[in-house]
């Protein structure tokens, strides 16, 4: 009787343990309001940064595993997902010999990954015991705390010496870094430079936060045990690493490399860095509407990239709010086909009416690479990349971190790459109705997608918030 209990109670007390919490979404209080400018979009001081948008997998991935092996003083790489395929093997390897170089190395993963990596694991733990290497796990899965559960790491940024970084939507995997085969995710990256090191500037405040993050109380220790040390997957994970760094060709200094990227990079005014409350459970809604209050002072435009579009009765009002106050306001998002999010999928398809009501223009890419890209750009103003998608997980339940650039240049720069994937989509007319680039033949969505989107749909209506 007893076992027949616990087969029902358990699964229902994980399920209502990691929904329930997010249930009701969190407002932005009315002194957020008032202070927005102030409290959310804080400015760097004007000057001396510089910016270098970083529009190709494999540009990403260079920079990436170049930053960390010219690093001098300090490493703090915080992501969502983190792979151990190639990509994540040779930036592991990167950071262990960083750390044996005595540059202090500090990794941040979302404890998701524990799961999706639990058979390489090893690769972490191994890390963790190189000199000056520590790895944490933010809010890592314990059935014990369901009400946790659902509150995930999303922020993807590299700070190297508080004065070079990257932030953006890619994940450290094959499909984000152009390593693998094909196809590969569509997404950014931005480069900035601080070439003065001054305080205040926009990689002192990302360190600050990952300060912040790091002694959050969610966030574990990775160790591994010393009986561990002998088991053989340990053994092959250090092996493999090591074999890696005795591969790795010789490479120059930061400085060289910080030279090399301001030779391709713009001067920007001010950079704002969003991000949302870090405690795993509901959140205030802090980014979306620091992006939404930005995009409601535009004169002429507003054109924003999203993966996929779930939203609220709120976040729809914010967005009627932009279509209403600016002439033009386009967005692009994966056409149904084109998705690896039947969850996105299901209800773009369903609440597609909706939005169209609202005046905004609406672009489907459909070129059969899934296009992962979270960016913005203002007027000829300001622009925005980073790993915030728009939809409710986002805005109510994920860390995030967004950062906004003022720069006339730059928006320049990311408007023209943007408009490279605007003019391959499809232009909807209404629910029903696309018109294609020439030349392109509508994709359709195959047997697996529709009978995933039917799943999607009937969760969706009980679990809608949670994506």
């Amino acid at each position: 009787m007893l076992e027949g209990f616990l087969k029902i109670f358990l699964p229902l007390y994980i399920i209502i343990g990691a929904c329930l919490p997010f249930a009701r979404q969190l407002s932005v209080p009315s002194e957020t309001d008032l202070k927005l400018e102030d409290a959310m979009l804080n400015w760097s001081p004007q000057g001396r940064e510089y910016v270098r948008l970083l529009s190709s997998n494999e540009e990403a991935f260079y920079y990436k595993l170049e930053m960390i092996r010219r690093a001098e003083d300090s490493i703090e790489l915080s992501t969502f997902q983190f792979g151990t395929d190639e990509a994540g093997k040779l930036l592991i390897s990167a950071l262990m010999e960083a750390g044996q170089r005595g540059v202090r190395v500090r990794l941040l993963i979302d404890g998701v990954t524990g799961i999706d990596q639990a058979k390489n694991m090893a690769y972490f733990k191994v890390l963790s015991q190189c000199p000056n290497c520590e790895v944490k796990m933010y809010n890592p899965i314990s059935l014990r705390k369901p009400w946790s559960i659902n509150g995930r790491l999303h922020d993807k940024y590299l700070l190297v010496d508080d004065r070079l970084y990257t932030l953006g939507g890619r994940n450290i995997a094959n499909s984000f870094l152009g390593l693998g085969e094909r196809p590969q995710k569509i997404d950014w990256d931005v480069l900035v430079i601080d070439v003065e090191d001054n305080k205040d500037r926009s990689a002192e405040r990302l360190r600050a936060y990952f300060d912040h993050v790091w002694e959050n109380e969610y966030a574990e220790t990775c160790t591994i045990r010393p009986k561990e040390t002998r088991r053989r997957k340990y053994k092959k994970a250090d092996e493999t690493l090591r074999q890696i760094i005795k591969n790795f060709p010789g490479t120059g200094a930061l400085a060289d490399l910080m030279d090399e990227a301001l030779a391709q990079s713009v001067e920007v005014d001010r950079i704002a860095l969003l991000v949302n409350p870090t405690t795993p459970y509901a959140k205030e809604p802090h980014v979306f509407y620091a992006m939404t209050w930005l995009m409601q002072q535009a004169d002429e435009n507003v054109t924003f990239h999203t993966p996929y579009i779930i939203m609220d009765q709120w976040m729809e009002e914010q967005l009627q709010s932009i279509v209403d106050q600016v002439p033009d306001v386009t967005m692009l998002t994966n056409s149904i086909a084109n998705t690896d999010n039947a969850f996105g999928a299901a209800d773009y398809k369903k609440n597609k009416k909706n939005i169209l009501k609202t005046g905004l223009h609406i672009l489907e890419y459909d070129s059969g690479e899934s296009y992962h890209g979270k960016c913005f750009v203002i007027d000829d103003k300001w622009s925005g990349i980073g790993a915030f998608n728009w939809d409710m997980r986002s805005t109510y339940i994920d860390t995030e971190t967004m950062l906004v650039i003022e720069s006339e240049a730059f928006n320049a720069e990311l408007r023209e790459a943007m408009e490279v994937y605007d003019k391959r989509a499809l232009l909807v007319v209404d629910e029903k109705t696309s018109i294609a680039p020439e030349g392109h033949k509508p994709l359709k969505p195959t047997l697996k997608i529709r009978f995933l989107m039917r799943f999607a749909s009937f969760v969706n209506r009980f679990f809608r918030f949670l994506f």
